[in-house]
């Protein structure tokens, strides 16, 4: 049995939040040097962010120690690679455009910042930041990426501590039998992720497709949340198997005539609002008052026959979502 380490560099991303606070120490090197412009005061703001960087390790070191790894046999940093998203964006140009920065044309540029530059610029060596520690890095793939096919490659037998923000990676205990996640403040268990989504994670791609992921600017299905991905992940065991209807929208686009519609509907039927909504469900009323111009597909089903179809605007979301789990599933395939 062999312990061994993965650590997302995301990490040290997260924690320059906390150098940049009010009371951040950076943070006051920073306006210390602003207000003088003296060398001496440059050079403490470098040293500054050495130190910052020095107290990042040693508390990866102390969290590491108390999940009981401290021995492990390999600690290896994993870095998103500068072209880490580009293979995504050709599936889905919007994919994390959020968080890209512009190009000078102002488009949203497809490379990402290299953290091991800043750490250089420091005085560090980003494949070995502590004694002992390793890293691997790729520039056509993300950090999650690389910890998931190292997870993936790793013997049946070794134990595995994964310490990640990232929820994508909770995919991780689909790949592996020992795999522990860590959020860098506790250990993620498996029994409570899937309690609290509903899901199993073996759906954890299907789930969030359908869902979405603002952080990833992955929008999913509108008007469908989480809680609703799930029950119908639960009823259909995956995404394949929804009905389009489910993962339909549309949009009442001419909201007078639709109404005329269904108010014709019922008289010619001899229906009351009151027994339509018995049968129907209330967004009919709300559709036929003008209250609301969204239904999902299995709503629209009931009264397809009586709307005209150039009265509203019908989109099936199922092949986008189908992207949205090949962007999201680990390990990432570009073919």
């Amino acid at each position: 049995m062999v312990k061994r380490v993965l650590v997302d560099a995301g990490f040290f991303i997260g924690r320059q939040g906390r150098w940049w606070s009010p009371k951040g120490s950076v943070r006051r090197a920073w306006n210390r040097w602003q207000r003088s412009g003296s060398k001496t005061d440059f050079f403490k703001f470098q040293a500054a962010m050495r130190k910052a960087v020095r107290n990042d390790i040693s508390y990866l070191n102390f969290r590491i120690r108390q999940a009981g790894f401290g021995k492990a046999e390999s600690i290896t940093i994993c870095y998103d690679g500068v072209e880490g998203c580009a293979n995504r964006i050709a599936l889905f140009p919007h994919y994390k455009q959020n968080r890209r920065e512009a190009n000078p044309d102002g488009s949203p540029s497809t490379t990402i910042p290299d953290i091991r530059a800043t750490f250089v610029d420091l005085g560090f060596n980003p494949d070995a930041m502590a004694v002992g520690w390793k890293a691997l890095y790729d520039e056509s793939k993300e950090a999650d990426d690389l910890i998931a096919e190292s997870v993936l490659a790793a013997s049946p037998t070794d134990e595995l501590l994964v310490m990640t923000s990232d929820s994508d990676l909770f995919q991780c205990w689909n790949l592996h039998p020992k795999v522990r996640i860590h959020n860098f403040v506790e250990e993620i268990h498996k029994k409570d992720v899937e309690k609290k989504l509903g899901i199993p994670i073996t759906l954890y791609a299907d789930w969030k497709a359908i869902s979405g992921d603002a952080t990833d600017n992955i929008p999913g299905v509108p008007n469908l949340g989480g809680s609703a991905a799930a029950t119908l992940l639960k009823t259909h065991k995956g995404l394949e198997s929804i009905p389009d209807e489910y993962l339909t929208t549309v949009v009442i686009a001419q909201p007078e005539r639709v109404s005329e519609s269904l108010a014709k509907f019922r008289a010619e039927n001899e229906m009351s609002m009151a027994a339509t909504v018995r049968e129907h469900g209330d967004y009919w009323r709300r559709v036929e008052k003008g209250q609301s111009l969204a239904l999902r597909g299995e709503q629209y089903a009931t009264m397809a026959e009586v709307v005209g179809e150039h009265d509203v605007l019908v989109t099936n979301h199922k092949d986008l979502c189908r992207t949205y789990q090949r962007i999201i599933k680990l390990p990432f395939h570009s073919v």
